[in-house]
């Protein structure tokens, strides 16, 4: 029984230094500029200085195109019939 242990105990012991040597041997390698200082910071952010060229209009008369609205919901209908849903499809 205590030649089972001992070759149990080995055995795991085998298979763990087998795994350590294989996760040593594929892990990756520190890049060459990990040492290096980051780069300088702008003043501003790019998304900040585009945000100030972005101007709100004035337009307040945002009402709906009405036959622009009645061509796109036929459109709509039609594609809806065309993939058939009282088939179970789609």
């Amino acid at each position: 029984m205590s030649l089972f242990v001992s070759i149990a105990v080995t055995g795991i012991s085998v298979c763990g230094l087998l795994v350590l040597r294989h996760a040593y041997r594929t892990a990756p390698l520190m890049p060459e500029t990990y040492d290096l200082p980051s780069p300088a910071r702008l003043s501003r952010p790019p998304v900040e200085q585009a945000e100030d060229t972005v101007r709100p209009h004035g337009r307040t008369d945002c009402t709906p195109d009405r036959t622009a609205t009645e061509c796109l919901m036929a459109k709509l209908q039609r594609e809806e019939a065309r993939q058939r849903p009282w088939e179970g499809r789609n």
